[in-house]
């Protein structure tokens, strides 16, 4: 079995390339926005266009929510690795969370699984209100 230091060090490279993988594309849109209204403004001018102004709308907008779905996939993945990474971090150390509350916080755990937790002897103080909370939160919902 490796070690867990091993396991949050390569989780953390993931998350720093899902970082720049999302700055990159973040550029990229800005870029090609940017391009996009210079090319407007040289239209309205009835100046001429170079070849990089020259697209369609419509394959301008195409290319616009592709790299928006890129990013949201990014991004996405990224602050689900960072979340994940900070509560292995939690667990792992002495004073850490224990493993109750991190069955409580865990959305693998669903409404029963929590309402048996709340009322289960071995619970503690913390665990029962984060159950409580969870449960009455997923109800509101």
């Amino acid at each position: 079995m490796e070690r867990p230091s091993r396991i949050l060090f390569s989780n953390v490279r993931l998350t720093l390339l899902s970082v720049i993988a999302s700055s990159a594309l973040y550029a990229a849109i800005t870029w090609f926005v940017q391009t996009t209204d210079t090319a407007i403004a040289k239209s309205d001018k009835g100046q001429p266009l170079d070849d990089l102004h020259k697209l369609d709308s419509s394959l301008a907008l195409t290319i616009l929510r592709l790299l928006q779905a890129a990013l949201t996939l990014v991004s996405t993945s990224a602050l689900s690795s960072s979340l994940e990474l900070v509560q292995w971090c939690l667990c792992l150390r002495h004073d850490g969370m224990g493993y109750v509350l991190y069955l409580v916080l865990s959305p693998a755990t669903g409404l029963i699984a929590t309402s048996r937790i709340l009322v289960s002897h071995y619970a503690g103080g913390l665990d029962r209100i984060w159950a409580f909370l969870k449960y009455a939160l997923s109800h509101e919902v």
